[in-house]
Formats: C-alpha cells, sequence, structure tokens
C-alpha cells in the first residue's frame, strides 16, 4: 500500500506516469515512474519500475548526467552554479552567519560553504560523492554524519539545498539535521517540490519532460515538511 511519505495518509491520486528523466532535460529512463499526489498535505510521491541507486551518487555518475565530463572539478561547478548559490544566500539571515557554525547537506562541491567562508566561524558540508570531499581553511566536505561529528556536533545554521526529494530515508535525515541544531538555530530546506505552479497549471509537456526526475522519490510542500519536521 502506498503512504504519503510526509503525512502517512493512504488517500493518494496518480498525477502522472511516464519516463521520468536523467540528469540533462532530454535524457530519459526506460523504466516507468508513477507519481501520486496525497490528497491530505499536497506532497507527491513516485514509483518506481526501478529504483534510482544510491551508488549513482557516490561514485559521481548522478553528477556527470547533469553536468558532463567536467561534474567533478569543484572550481567549475562552483562558477556555474554561482547564481543559484547567491539565491541561497539571499534567504539566510545574516545573524546566522557571522561567526556561526554551519552545516550543508548535500553540499555537493561546498560552492554554498565557499562563498560564506569569509564569513562563517566553521562551515561543514556532508556530500556522497567521493570526488568533492576536500578541506579548505574553516570548511570540510565529508561524506557521513558519523564523520561530520567528530569535527562538529551543534550548528547555528543547518541547510540543505537541492536534494531532499532524492533521499529514501527522508524522516530519519530530517531527525538527523534537527538533531544537530543549537538552541534556536534554524534548519532551511529548499528543493524541487510539489508547490511549483507550473506542475499544477502547466503544459503536460512540463511535466514529461522536465518536471519528474528518476532521481526523486518525493516532491514535497511545505506543509508536508512542517509536518515530517
Amino acid at each position: 500500500m502506498i503512504t504519503c511519505s510526509a503525512c502517512q495518509n493512504p488517500k493518494l491520486q496518480m498525477i502522472w506516469q511516464g519516463y521520468a528523466r536523467i540528469g540533462k532535460v532530454g535524457n530519459h529512463s526506460n523504466s516507468i515512474t508513477k507519481a501520486y499526489k496525497c490528497k491530505k498535505c499536497g506532497t507527491v510521491s513516485s514509483v518506481q519500475s526501478s529504483k534510482y541507486l544510491q551508488e549513482n551518487f557516490r561514485t559521481g555518475n548522478y553528477r556527470r548526467s547533469v553536468d558532463g565530463k567536467t561534474a567533478s572539478n569543484s572550481d567549475k561547478y562552483f562558477f556555474k552554479y554561482f547564481e543559484e548559490t547567491l539565491l541561497h544566500l539571499l534567504h539566510v539571515p545574516k545573524e546566522y552567519l557571522l561567526g556561526k557554525k554551519v552545516l550543508d547537506f548535500g553540499s555537493g562541491g561546498g560552492s554554498f560553504l565557499k562563498l560564506i567562508s569569509p564569513f562563517i566561524e566553521l562551515g561543514v558540508g556532508i556530500e556522497l560523492d567521493k570526488n568533492f570531499h576536500f578541506k579548505n581553511r574553516n570548511i570540510i566536505n565529508l561524506s557521513s554524519f558519523s564523520k561530520a561529528d567528530k569535527v562538529c556536533k551543534k550548528y547555528d545554521l543547518v541547510t540543505c539545498y537541492s536534494v531532499f526529494g532524492q533521499l529514501l530515508n527522508s524522516s530519519e535525515v530530517i531527525y538527523n539535521l534537527n538533531k544537530r541544531l543549537k538552541k534556536n538555530g534554524i534548519l532551511i530546506i529548499a528543493d524541487i517540490n510539489a508547490n511549483d505552479y507550473l506542475l499544477t497549471h502547466g503544459r503536460e509537456k512540463y511535466k514529461k519532460e522536465i518536471f519528474f526526475r528518476q532521481s526523486y522519490q518525493n516532491y514535497f510542500t511545505e506543509k508536508g515538511l512542517k509536518i515530517l519536521a
């Protein structure tokens, strides 16, 4: 039985089925994905005939499918997504940056931490892709919570950008993120989501060719994330 990944509601409606894209627009999976929308919180969950393997994130296959051969070059990654990273920064209250400790979950090439490194005391990234593990002055990119805990156990700010919907264990991860917040710290999660206007009002072509991705398990709504947290 399929239930909502956010609120566990069993009342879902199938809103789409087809071949979700892998990486770049135009590259599609050969396995069927079905998308179900929760009638309570609006979260959309995907059911795939062939699950996207987490190993694709560890080895860099996922990043190469999006960015091509230069995917593992952290400097090129930084400049390619510079504008997007700036947008992330605009939504962070400055009082949670100056002299603070920051954890970025799913940190990719460490772009966000590199951008804020002059202002923060410490930045720790958790990233599965082994090609992006590094240490540079006051920031470090590691592979797991256990390794990150050896550097720092509590943070003023925890962020998660363009990752949360890809998780197989979203409730476990959000528990671990909250657990590492200091008192009065904040958690920011931003990702592709089911509040997307084009998902509900856009052309079918948008769903078919762009929105649904094989690597995504869920497309949460703001309401769904608040329930999960």
